[in-house]
């Protein structure tokens, strides 16, 4: 039996029945479809963002849709651990890099700008608060 399976068009309409019925069945389903579709739910992960920077780097005319931007939002995490964390997973996302960490603002490299506008309030920071915040 398998560990884990990838679903692509998880967001379509056969993929939303399918992500349904895999869900208890296999320990994780990676999840992923060309535009982002939601919060993972336990046992999914997303893959989004690997598929965007593999469209653009491997596109023809990559460099009409690199558009690179410095973000700076404010962060709901009280807790250096869960900076950090968030610091990490950003860092850890394909085309995105935490920059620096002052209080409560985060500055980060987007190498595009719907990779930018996804950082502010990403259900990661969330995800983060309720496991090492407790939900703050």
């Amino acid at each position: 039996m398998y560990n884990r399976v990838l679903m692509t068009g998880a967001d379509g309409v056969i993929g939303r029945v399918l992500r349904e019925e895999l869900r208890g069945v296999y320990p994780e389903v990676r999840l992923s479809h060309r535009r982002p579709f939601g919060d993972a739910r336990p046992g999914e992960e997303i893959i989004l963002a690997n598929l965007q920077v593999a469209y653009v780097v491997l596109h023809p005319r990559m460099m009409d849709l690199l558009d690179p931007e410095l973000v700076r939002f404010k962060t709901i995490l009280k807790r250096p651990i869960s900076k950090m964390t968030l610091a990490q997973s950003i860092t850890l996302t394909p085309g995105t890099i935490t920059i620096d960490i002052e209080d409560d603002e985060f500055l980060v490299y987007a190498m595009t700008r719907s990779a930018a506008e996804s950082l502010p309030g990403s259900s990661m920071e969330r995800r983060i608060a309720a496991a090492l915040e407790g939900g703050e």
